[in-house]
């Protein structure tokens, strides 16, 4: 994947319920910002075909990594978070996302 970065504003908290992700930079960086289900707003509700859910970006964060090229993060199922975030020194990020299904539900 490959996509221009975003403020916190403009950014999306998701989940996944199936899959664990491997978030492999290769190029540019981006952050990611992670928090506990329990003080994220209220969800889209869950897509059992996309594994998605989608959910309203609290007004302070969490917890933030910044996956530059060469590193991972590891996103387990019931995990939010928020890829594609501006980072010091990057506009954009290239990275693999390898997804290993689990079940959950």
């Amino acid at each position: 994947m490959r996509y221009p970065l975003v403020k916190r504003s403009k950014g999306k908290y998701e989940m996944h319920r199936r899959t664990i992700d491997i978030q492999c930079t290769i190029k540019g960086g981006e952050g990611i910002e992670t928090t506990p289900q329990s003080v994220l707003g209220p969800s889209s509700g869950y897509d059992l075909g996309s594994d998605f859910e989608y959910f309203l970006t609290p007004k302070s964060k969490w917890s933030m990594v910044e996956n530059r090229a060469g590193r991972f993060t590891l996103l387990f199922p019931g995990e939010p978070h928020m890829p594609g975030l501006k980072i010091s020194g990057c506009s954009e990020v290239v990275k693999a996302v390898v997804k290993i299904p689990v079940s959950l539900i």
